[in-house]
């Protein structure tokens, strides 16, 4: 008898985080190797930081399940830009088949941008990642600490008018997990946050 239970988000769910999983410990790792060469950026922007890291992930490990893409178009929505997509397959079947992970950077005054400007709102109103059941978010903080910054998106987030959160993100360390209602009716999201300590190179 079939079982009309099944929930095919979580199935989907459990299928991808592995690769995003990985992609954030070889990210973490390359994050470490350019603070112990003593790389510094004298002048830096978002894309630039971003290029830079997924350029040293890419040396630091060629034989991976995914493809790391950055500043590809969202093939739900053509004309949305995502600043990494993970690949993970290359079936031309399959083309749109890729996870989401949104780059940020941190400073004292843009930490409502995190979550408002081409950030969890647009995970949660899906303007990014419409079918899928997770993401992830890359946070670059330039000004102050990790705890502080993680501190204050749960406070946008509790005080938000638009944006149901069940899961609110962890202070414990620089990678954690939010889980949002979606406005169209889909099932929740899971955003997994990469937050890198980035004062030291810069």
């Amino acid at each position: 008898m079939l079982n009309n239970n099944l929930n095919a988000s979580k199935f989907q769910h459990a299928f991808l985080l592995p690769y995003l999983n990985e992609a954030y410990l070889i990210l973490s790792d390359s994050y470490k190797d350019l603070v112990s060469s003593g790389t510094k950026y004298n002048s830096y922007n978002e894309n630039s930081l971003r290029d830079a890291l997924v350029k040293a992930a890419e040396k630091k490990k060629k034989r991976l399940q995914f493809v790391w893409d950055t500043e590809s178009r969202d093939i739900q929505n053509k004309n949305v830009r995502i600043d990494i997509s993970l690949i993970y397959s290359l079936d031309l079947d399959y083309v749109d088949e890729r996870i989401f992970i949104e780059c940020k950077i941190i400073n004292s005054t843009n930490t409502q941008d995190y979550v408002d400007r081409n950030g969890i709102k647009s995970f949660v109103e899906c303007k990014y990642c419409e079918k899928l059941p997770l993401a992830g978010m890359l946070a670059f903080v330039t000004v102050g600490s990790i705890s502080k910054f993680v501190s204050d998106v749960n406070d946008i987030l509790k005080s938000h008018s638009t944006i149901t959160t069940n899961i609110y993100l962890s202070t414990i360390t620089g990678y954690c997990q939010s889980n949002h209602n979606r406005t169209n009716g889909a099932s929740p999201i899971d955003i997994y946050h990469l937050i890198l300590d980035y004062q030291v190179l810069i």
